[in-house]
């Protein structure tokens, strides 16, 4: 949708998943079906030689990975398709995509870039041996959503997360308010930033304010330009007494792009715009409110039916 609303630059889309139960499928040009890489019998192989027939078929220009499975795959790809077929594949560089696929990396990344970050642990001897100070946050290592995330205020709670979660981190709890940013890095240089304070619900955003907030926007900045990734970045953190402090990175496009395009920030456009034209990317965000909410889409039985496959 985010595209569609982009008038000023003329696209064609092909979209690509692996359930028709997608909506997004409905709104491409033309959509296909790929092998299912999470099922154990596919290889990277299969997969990989299916996005290609779909890339040399329809003569895409640049693919815009989005589901957090996929990121670490066209990352690792990513030379591979870009030789072979010119095309630009908008993904960081594999090891800062591997770090920050695994929220105890990440952890390691910000420290060495002199960046805050939670306390964190590793629910091993070491940390039973020493005081724990609660309330604690328990989740999976690697994943996204608020699936499996714990908020423990004692030994028994924390120890009950820690056999239901699966290769877990404890973190301590961070108190003020959520806030979910995001920039753009290309060409070496940064080409937008927006901060969005938000509520969550089944951990996605479901409100979200923008405040022209400075502080934050020059602190994203500063992070962004020190990690370098290509493309779009998206930050989550809190703002405590102690300023802000980082507790998840995703170098991919965030589920509220589209929240973004209604504050005024049309992030598909400012790819386009620094990749193939000469002309600046400018924007003009707008303070106020966007509050998410569901919607329903009509499609014949014929085109719910007729996804093609590789």
């Amino acid at each position: 949708k985010v595209i569609r609303k982009n008038s000023l630059i003329s696209n064609i889309i092909i979209g690509a998943d692996y359930l028709n139960k997608s909506v997004g499928l409905q709104w491409c040009d033309k959509s296909y079906f790929l092998p299912d890489i999470l099922d154990e019998k596919i290889s990277k192989k299969k997969w990989i030689n299916a996005v290609s027939k779909i890339i040399a078929k329809e003569k895409i220009n640049i693919i815009i990975p989005c589901a957090d499975f996929e990121i670490i795959l066209f990352a690792e790809f990513k030379e591979y398709l870009q030789k072979k077929f010119s095309v630009d594949v908008l993904v960081s560089r594999y090891d800062l995509v591997e770090a920050c696929n695994d929220k105890y990396k990440t952890v390691q990344l910000l420290k060495r870039n002199n960046i805050v970050t939670p306390k964190t642990f590793l629910p091993n001897k070491k940390f039973f041996q020493n005081k724990i100070n609660y309330p604690l946050v328990v989740k999976p290592r690697k994943g996204s959503t608020s699936k499996n995330v714990f908020i423990v205020k004692n030994i028994k709670q924390l120890k009950q997360a820690i056999k239901i979660c699966k290769h877990p981190i404890i973190q301590e709890y961070l108190y003020g308010d959520e806030y979910t940013c995001g920039s753009i890095f290309l060409k070496n240089k940064l080409i937008s930033v927006i901060c969005l304070k938000r509520y969550l619900k089944d951990g996605n955003t479901s409100i979200a304010f923008l405040d022209k907030d400075f502080l934050l926007n020059d602190y994203i900045s500063k992070i962004t330009e020190t990690l370098k990734p290509y493309g779009p970045m998206n930050i989550q953190l809190k703002l405590t007494k102690n300023g802000p402090i980082i507790f998840e990175i995703n170098p991919r496009f965030s589920g509220t792009t589209p929240i973004r395009e209604k504050f005024g920030l049309n992030e598909y456009t400012a790819i386009c715009k620094t990749l193939f034209s000469s002309q600046k990317f400018d924007y003009n965000l707008k303070e106020g409110v966007v509050i998410k909410f569901l919607d329903e889409f009509f499609t014949t039985k014929k085109q719910f039916e007729d996804i093609g496959s590789t």
